[in-house]
């Protein structure tokens, strides 16, 4: 599903952590970058490998969320406007 042009091998490391390895940087890249990713209906947080990384100790300190924005008038759909809305929610990543 995420590996579009190389081999992915997806292992579970446990307390709910899995470790991603790709064989080309182009789908490492657009998983770990690319926007939200979603396995069923649960989305997943991706993040670089951390050295030192410890199952028991360290914490997901962001996530990604996507914010509909229903009845938004048509004059507003500008990517630096979508982007200034969205910074005022948290750090906007992406417009879609």
């Amino acid at each position: 599903m995420w590996a579009k042009t190389g081999g992915l091998i997806v292992g579970d490391i446990g307390n709910g952590y899995f470790h991603a390895t790709f064989d080309s940087q182009l789908d490492h890249d657009r998983t770990l970058y690319g926007g939200p990713r979603k396995i069923e209906d649960h989305y997943i947080v991706s993040e670089p490998w951390r050295l030192n990384f410890d199952l028991d100790f360290d914490n997901i300190n962001r996530s990604t969320i996507w914010v509909c924005l229903p009845c938004l008038p048509l004059a507003y759909f500008d990517e630096d406007i979508l982007l200034d809305i969205g910074n005022k929610i948290a750090r906007a990543e992406k417009i879609d």
